[in-house]
């Protein structure tokens, strides 16, 4: 039995959540970033996925740029106000060091 790759960016957000949740962050990053390059539709959300496996691997500059993608392309979306001041937080630690 073999399975299909993802087709859609719900498929791919699914897939790289649970290898997020997993703590498999370089998987993660890489289906994140097929989904994005595949220009699916819906696919805002695995900049989420991708700007916390970054945060997970320290590096806070990606996971910065990874939601000010996540707003570009859904400024009004569902996770705006939340991605919004998790951006402003990590701002702020930033501009503190």
């Amino acid at each position: 039995m073999s399975l299909a790759p993802a087709e859609n960016a719900d498929e791919l957000f699914l897939l790289a959540y649970a290898q997020l949740t997993d703590h498999h962050l370089d998987q993660a990053l890489q289906t994140s970033q097929q989904g994005h390059a595949a220009k699916l539709d819906h696919h805002a959300y695995l900049h989420l996925v991708a700007a916390n496996a970054y945060e997970q691997q320290s590096k806070i500059a990606d996971s910065m740029s990874e939601l000010e993608r996540y707003l570009n392309e859904e400024p009004n979306g569902p996770r705006a106000e939340q991605v919004r001041k998790a951006l402003a937080t990590f701002q702020a630690q930033t501009a503190t060091r």
